[in-house]
């Protein structure tokens, strides 16, 4: 059975790589120093990335998938000031979505 993705463990994975890499630049990376910065047991990260080069796309790809909701929440943000006064659950409704039934 395969292993179920631990999302905490992969974002604090981003933020300690994030951090050093911005200390170090990529070059610098080490895996060992992201699972020491991230709390976490070295072999932990090679359950979620290949190697520092897929932990680097991974991210890549992460932060650019944040990027465009950031965007279009702003631009959701826009609209909604124009509109008249809603009520707060309306309104979360609205920046939200409804889920899936």
């Amino acid at each position: 059975m395969a292993r179920q993705r631990d999302y905490q463990k992969i974002e604090l994975i981003y933020k300690a790589t994030q951090e050093l890499v911005l200390e170090r630049g990529f070059s610098g990376l080490k895996m060992a120093e992201v699972a020491q910065k991230a709390g976490l047991a070295t072999g932990t990260l090679y359950i979620y990335f290949k190697d520092k080069d897929d932990l680097v796309n991974q991210l890549y790809l992460y932060l650019k998938r944040q990027k465009a909701s950031l965007a279009y929440l702003e631009e959701v943000r826009k609209h909604m000031s124009r509109l008249p006064a809603l009520d707060p659950n309306t309104r979360t409704l609205l920046m939200c979505g409804l889920p899936n039934v």
